[in-house]
């Protein structure tokens, strides 16, 4: 997370974001049960990784 008041920063990456997001297909069915266990999974290992660098 960046947090920044710089105006022309933020338009930008609302831009990038909103492009990102028009060129996005739509998951269904199967596709949306994987992605779905895919974010599940990264987000598991991410917060592993920082509890480990929390507890040293």
């Amino acid at each position: 997370m960046i947090k920044t008041e710089d105006q022309a920063y933020c338009k930008q990456t609302k831009l990038w974001m909103q492009g990102l997001i028009m060129k996005s297909v739509s998951f269904s069915g199967q596709g949306e049960k994987h992605r779905n266990k895919y974010l599940y999974n990264a987000f598991a290992k991410c917060d592993k990784l920082l509890r480990e660098i929390t507890n040293g």
